[in-house]
């Protein structure tokens, strides 16, 4: 906690788990707070997470190209107001790719702050189209 601001470090992994070299394309992170709300009828509480289209933010942006097995790790340091529950989404595009992979993790505030967390998004070349 810095001056009454609770930050949030996240670690973002990438990973080529395919067996050829992919050149990266863009890679980009967004963070929201997710809405939680409770039905003492219901054995599951429903998470709402929406992600907009807006608000992204690039990562990774040195790197060019991922060998097979090649592991990239990046912090994202994310402040947080008065959020409980937010959510963390990874997206990465090769070039020349009409498809991209996305990954999303959601976090309680309240314990992310007192550590670091990991959000792991494998890339395996086989997925992609076109």
């Amino acid at each position: 906690m810095v001056e009454n601001i609770r930050i949030a470090i996240i670690n973002v992994q990438l990973k080529n788990t395919g067996q050829t070299r992919i050149k990266k394309g863009e890679c980009n992170y967004i963070a929201k707070e997710v809405t939680v709300w409770f039905d003492d009828t219901e054995y599951i509480t429903p998470i709402e997470v929406i992600i907009p289209d807006t608000g992204r933010v690039g990562i990774f942006g040195t790197q060019t190209e991922l060998e097979p097995n090649e592991v990239l790790s990046e912090d994202v340091a994310l402040a947080l107001n008065k959020i409980t529950f937010f959510a963390v989404r990874v997206e990465f595009r090769a070039v020349g790719a009409t498809e991209g992979w996305g990954a999303l993790a959601i976090f309680n505030a309240d314990e992310k702050t007192k550590g670091s967390s990991i959000i792991n998004l494998s890339i395996d070349q086989k997925a992609r189209s076109g």
